[in-house]
């Protein structure tokens, strides 16, 4: 994955881009998302990956936990974005099941929960995870990254806009968004076999990499970790990949390409996400800087802009 680190551009100009092509949207049809379509193709034109997005609203989930039939009739009319011949689609799991499960494709799914937190006007903070699905022996092994790591434990308060006018706080036993994964792949599990066990092995319980992060940059670590991915997997398959390392081993060996540092903290600290959290805040914005100049770098080349609706 050959990159210039010295040619940085200022957070200035670079939001200048990301804003001009919606890089850090919500909707998903943004020419950020065609532009990462057109990257996959050009660069990986045997890509085994199938990269999706779809946006999730947990007012409609996580109050209503323990109604099945609620959640089943949300899932079931949750709309998944693909991309066709740079045009953008919305289609059902069971579409999705037919294109990719089905046939053993590696399923790349980032997607944003619209209403993660409420902001100081009770308006819905947006926030970018993703999952990840690699086919083994019949099975899907199930890989979930939210940049905030080992922090999502801690989000057992749920509040939401109740009414125009009043929020609601519901206290869980357990973190609001683990609940939702376990609804979303006991759903998806009456489809096809899932493998997902809520460990460090599958979920990413790391260090916050937006430890220093001022700006908002959540959308930035999926687009990260599946261009990383999709390199990787030029060398083996995924599930080779991720039997030999945990999803903690691969974000960090992700993240060490910008900062070699960041490795010798893993390997060198008994506590090594505090320790990597106390090197994030001491770094500040350098580290996320370089991921954001690199994606930028990769996707706004001008021979992809130039195919942009093309």
């Amino acid at each position: 994955m050959i990159y210039n680190f010295k040619k940085q551009l200022t957070y200035s100009k670079l939001f200048e881009i990301v804003n001009k092509y919606g890089i850090n949207s919500s909707w998903l049809g943004n020419d950020g998302e065609q532009l990462m379509r057109i990257f996959q193709k050009k660069e990986f034109p045997k890509s085994k990956i199938s990269h999706i997005n779809t946006s999730i609203s947990l007012k409609d989930i996580i109050p209503k936990l323990g109604n099945k039939r609620i959640i089943t009739d949300y899932f079931n009319n949750l709309d998944f974005s693909i991309w066709d011949k740079n045009v953008c689609y919305d289609v059902n799991f069971q579409y999705i099941l037919g294109r990719d499960f089905q046939k053993d494709k590696i399923v790349y799914l980032s997607y944003c929960y619209e209403d993660y937190f409420l902001d100081e006007k009770d308006e819905g903070i947006v926030h970018s995870v993703s999952l990840l699905f690699v086919p083994e022996d019949g099975k899907y092994n199930v890989y979930y990254v939210n940049s905030h790591g080992n922090d999502l434990k801690d989000y057992k308060n749920f509040t939401y806009k109740h009414t125009k006018t009043r929020k609601k706080t519901l206290s869980m036993h357990r973190s609001f968004e683990l609940l939702f994964l376990d609804e979303l792949i006991k759903y998806m599990n009456k489809s096809c076999k899932l493998n997902c066990v809520f460990n460090e092995n599958h979920i990413y319980y790391g260090p916050n990499l937006q430890e220093a992060d001022n700006h908002g940059l959540c959308f930035l670590f999926p687009q990260m970790m599946y261009i990383y991915l999709e390199y990787r997997c030029e060398e083996r398959h995924a599930s080779r990949i991720f039997n030999e390392e945990t999803i903690y081993d691969f974000i960090l060996n992700c993240m060490s390409m910008y900062d070699p540092k960041i490795n010798d903290i893993k390997n060198t600290y008994i506590d090594e996400v505090g320790n990597l959290e106390a090197y994030f805040r001491k770094q500040k914005h350098h580290i996320p800087r370089k991921i954001l100049n690199h994606v930028i770098g990769l996707l706004t080349q001008d021979k992809y802009i130039k195919k942009i609706k093309a």
